[in-house]
């Protein structure tokens, strides 16, 4: 179905905020469609100060946390940190380990990270009893334990103390805190934390922050480092880039490219084995390539790896571990690609759904692997713009992951129809669930049969910052698009768009001709192109569909064709042999008869 184009419409003085802020009209107007409404407001969103973030100790029961950590330093006590399998889970231990291990009796402090398949999510039995046996006195999750209340409550029954440090929502069924000893947790309802909206990691450097400030001879300007890794799983999570995050993440990237990504043996081996450069180091690279890599262990194998990477101290270690993960990465990619084209052919042509098909897709892939039915969800969501639900064949029945469109809340719909399930969780946009086999179809029927999507839901809307010709994009302009940096959920790259541009050639590109570049003419004569990594066959039959297959032909040739096309884009600034080049990103694309 198609794209609706919108273009974003918030008013204030351009000019006037031009002339206060010292930016172009244009950055102005980019951000009033972010919401920032006041000069004021504008000159936040671009100084990245680092007063702006928060004080640690306004976390609920930090205090306590760090009193019951330094108790436990200072005797000499086994402390054990239990993080999560995800970026976010993996950069919390790292900065929990190297802040605590930095200050403790050698061979005191250790972690652990579940299996994702053996164990799940989060902590588990089998977790608790193994600490007990090593003899473990303190326990300090990272990233999960909000949720664990039977866990927590077995591990002090075990005469274990509990710190538990998360992110994630307090358990909506009466709101009780886990029976730890401290919950450290900006989402509690008594949290005078002014905002809510970090990740595992933050709220870890938060706490160590803290403990660091109340040690003799610390101080928390020592774990300042640190921030690179705050700043990897605060994108890596998809946190909005608001409030401090954005601080946060600036700073962090600061660091690396000051540091040319030296800071960290691990880090730095993982930038160079997926050819990384420090010095254009951004949020997109993390969203992208590094954070997916960091994840590919805790998917596909363990997210040890993943951990030992980035504390190890050993050169050879990081270089071996950090191709190991790359691999990995690479294998998990096929992988999806895989799960992608089978479900699509399950389901069919996106522009040729009957209008009886589902609302919400729920597709079984036995075979695909349980670790990336997410990711599948997500892409089909993407291409088919429905909430959607990937099934996977499991040691004991089914299990899936689904991921929403805005305006159908996934979790409360699986709340009305919980019968069919014999585990499910997550929010309104993504959530995970079991169930036996026998109940699939009944799921598939009973979800559907409770979705009150609209077509109209249904038709994905793209927001347009500023329809702006190509040419425009100058090098000082894409400069100055800098400025908006860290870029990610909450400050979404900004978009252009043109329309009326003749198609000049079409060809292929990619080792294996998998890619298109469309070379294109706009109405002022300025010729530029557009590399297009997305689906080339849905591209070419919707050409044909519109244009004819004669106009796909001859634009295949290079020959004067018929083809004529509107974008919507984004303008990056590349290095090619040396010189700085404009790059197009190509965001969306649609074909129109020639007039």
């Amino acid at each position: 179905m198609e794209k609706i184009w919108r273009v974003r419409a918030n008013k204030v003085d351009f000019d006037g905020f031009s002339k206060e802020l010292g930016v172009s009209p244009y950055l102005v107007r980019i951000m009033a469609n972010r919401g920032l409404n006041s000069v004021e407001a504008m000159r936040r969103f671009l100084d990245a100060d680092p007063l702006s973030i928060h004080d640690p100790a306004r976390l609920p029961d930090v205090l306590p946390a760090v009193s019951l950590l330094i108790e436990a330093l200072q005797n000499g006590k086994k402390i054990r940190i239990l993080g999560d399998y995800d970026v976010d889970g993996v950069c919390s231990v790292t900065i929990l380990y190297r802040a605590l291990n930095s200050i403790a009796r050698e061979g005191t402090v250790d972690w652990q990270v579940p299996h994702r398949i053996e164990d799940g999510f989060g902590l588990n039995p089998r977790i608790i009893e193994k600490a007990h046996e090593d003899g473990i006195d303190l326990l300090i999750t990272c990233d999960n334990g909000i949720a664990a209340g039977a866990e927590v409550k077995m591990a002090r029954d075990l005469g274990m103390t509990v710190v538990v440090t998360d992110h994630h929502e307090v358990p909506a069924n009466g709101g009780s805190l886990p029976y730890a000893n401290a919950v450290v947790d900006p989402k509690r309802e008594d949290s005078a934390y002014p905002f809510s909206g970090i990740c595992g990691a933050v709220v870890a450097w938060k706490v160590m922050q803290a403990l660091y400030d109340h040690l003799d001879g610390h101080s928390s300007k020592e774990l300042w480092p640190l921030i690179e890794f705050a700043a990897i799983a605060t994108v890596g999570d998809v946190m909005d880039l608001l409030d401090e995050n954005r601080s946060i993440v600036q700073l962090g990237l600061m660091r690396i490219r000051g540091n040319h990504g030296a800071g960290f043996l691990g880090l730095q081996a993982l930038m160079e084995a997926c050819d990384l450069s420090p010095e254009t180091f951004s949020s997109y690279e993390i969203g992208f390539v590094l954070g997916p890599s960091l994840n590919a262990g805790g998917r596909l194998e363990t997210a040890t790896q993943s951990v030992q990477l980035m504390i190890t101290e050993d050169a050879t270690q990081a270089r071996q571990l950090a191709k190991d993960l790359h691999e990995l990465n690479a294998r998990r990619k096929e992988m999806t690609e895989a799960g992608v084209r089978t479900a699509c052919e399950q389901i069919g042509p996106a522009d040729e759904l009957p209008p009886d098909a589902d609302h919400v897709l729920v597709v079984y892939l036995p075979d695909c692997h349980e670790s990336v039915a997410g990711i599948i969800a997500g892409r089909l969501r993407e291409i088919y713009y429905r909430p959607t639900f990937v099934i996977t064949k499991a040691k004991e029945g089914l299990k899936g992951s689904g991921r929403s469109i805005p305006g159908y809340d996934m979790f409360h719909s699986m709340e009305q129809v919980g019968e069919y399930m014999t585990k499910f969780g997550g929010h309104e946009m993504a959530a995970g669930l079991s169930l036996p086999e026998e109940n699939l179809e009944g799921f598939r029927a009973a979800i559907n049969a409770n979705c009150t999507l609209t077509e109209e839901a249904l038709r994905e809307k793209v927001w347009i910052d500023i329809p702006m010709p190509a040419s425009y994009a100058t090098v000082p302009f894409i400069e100055e698009l800098r400025l908006l940096e860290p870029l990610g959920k909450g400050n979404e790259s900004p978009t252009f768009a043109e329309k009326d541009l003749r198609v000049i050639r079409i060809s292929r590109m990619g080792k294996e001709r998998q890619f298109l570049r469309l070379d294109l003419l706009s109405t002022n004569g300025f010729r530029f192109g557009v590399p297009f990594f997305g689906d080339t066959r849905a591209l070419a039959a919707e050409a044909v569909r519109v244009c004819g297959q004669e106009a796909w032909d001859r634009a295949m040739l290079g020959l004067e064709n018929d083809l004529r096309l509107q974008i919507i884009y984004t303008p990056t600034l590349g290095n090619f042999r040396g010189e700085v080049q404009i790059n197009y990103r190509l965001k969306h694309y649609q074909f129109v008869k020639k007039s």
